[in-house]
């Protein structure tokens, strides 16, 4: 909401916009006194927290003597529920996602090393995007047909046209074809769980 103010000056009007913060209707003081009464306040307003119950809120101010928080419920930009007061005790921190570690080229290539032993292969499409590798292929050729092992990141490639359009984790997969390049078998080799490589059982 913006509110306009024209001022007359000597070398003409000017018009300013100012915007006005939103005004909450603070709830009625009939909650009683928590464990936290005249002590000082853990957070700040404005702080977008989680309750108890996992329902995001903003803290809008602190009642030292009850010892309670004013929030509002946060369902998305632009709606909200009443104010109501709160206990800290019910509120916590929403913790920040961890940025999950994606393999390198290096890391792949060391895993690649490592399945096909002395055998020779070959490169079958590598591509990357502004994450880093999502797919690598190669190839190993044999006298009845071939072997291909892929690795893939998780994530959404439906867009990409990708074989496997949306995988859940980030794993490389064996693939056997014969002479004529039509796939028999195939399954997960290993799988990137919690940061680390691990065998598919």
């Amino acid at each position: 909401m913006f509110s306009r103010i024209v001022i007359n000056s000597s070398y003409g009007i000017i018009i300013r916009n100012y915007k006005i913060m939103p005004r909450y209707e603070m709830p009625d003081d009939i909650s009683e006194k928590s464990e936290y009464a005249n002590k000082e306040p853990e957070y700040e307003n404005k702080s977008i927290m989680l309750t108890d119950e996992g329902k995001k809120v903003i803290i809008l101010n602190y009642q030292k003597e009850k010892g309670l928080y004013a929030v509002i419920n946060v369902y998305e930009p632009g709606v909200h529920s009443p104010a109501y007061r709160i206990s800290p005790d019910k509120l916590r921190k929403i913790e920040e996602e961890k940025s999950e570690h994606i393999p390198t080229s290096e890391e792949v290539l060391a895993l690649f090393e490592k399945l096909v032993g002395e055998a020779k292969y070959e490169e079958v499409r590598k591509l990357e995007d502004e994450k880093g590798l999502y797919l690598w292929d190669i190839k190993i050729v044999q006298e009845d047909g071939s072997v291909e092992y892929s690795y893939i990141r998780k994530g959404n490639y439906k867009e990409k046209r990708i074989a496997g359009g949306s995988p859940l984790e980030t794993a490389i997969h064996i693939t056997y074809f014969d002479n004529e390049g039509i796939p028999i078998s195939g399954h997960s080799v290993v799988k990137f769980i919690d940061g680390k490589w691990k065998d598919t059982p």
